[in-house]
């Protein structure tokens, strides 16, 4: 089984329009809360350095590393509310699929839920037809449109390589 790439990114791009979200930064613990979902903060204690977040569909909420810096976190809600709304039947056969490891920056999960999760969650928080409204306006600093998005410098780094890729 291969990811789905282009299912999560019209995933994304229905809840944006869905919540009628035309710039940043998006409110994705809003957009989770609308879904039914909690978003609650914890530590993870010794899983702190391995575990980024999960979801628990038995209490329908989103656990985030309270450690994280707030852009991991936004990435995390996003990531969860992307399996649920992905992959809602196979969480529910498998519970472990619920988990977010932390994975070195650059570094491709195999799985292909996480995969498409991870899709999900750049196409939301930065969803390309936004990012392209900025960077025709001349607006290309990774540090100023971090800040803009409300994401981390990485995660727009990457959302600039796909602008590329798909131009």
């Amino acid at each position: 089984m291969s990811a789905n790439f282009d299912q999560a990114k019209t995933e994304a791009q229905r809840v944006l329009e869905e919540h009628s979200i035309k710039s940043p930064p998006i409110p994705i613990v809003e957009i989770a809360n609308n879904y039914g979902l909690n978003v609650r903060k914890i530590n993870f204690n010794k899983y702190s350095g391995t575990v980024a977040g999960l979801i628990n569909l038995k209490d329908s909420t989103i656990y985030v590393n309270e450690d994280d810096s707030e852009e991991r976190q936004a990435f995390t809600v996003a990531h969860e509310l992307g399996h649920y709304l992905l992959h809602k039947e196979k969480l529910e056969e498998d519970p472990k699929l619920s988990i977010l490891f932390r994975k070195p920056l650059g570094q491709t999960d195999p799985n292909p839920l996480e995969q498409e999760a991870n899709t999900f969650a750049a196409e939301i928080l930065v969803p390309m037809v936004i990012l392209r409204e900025y960077l025709n306006k001349g607006i290309k600093e990774p540090v100023i449109l971090a800040d803009i998005f409300g994401v981390s410098q990485e995660v727009i780094s990457y959302r600039i390589k796909d602008e590329k890729k798909e131009r």
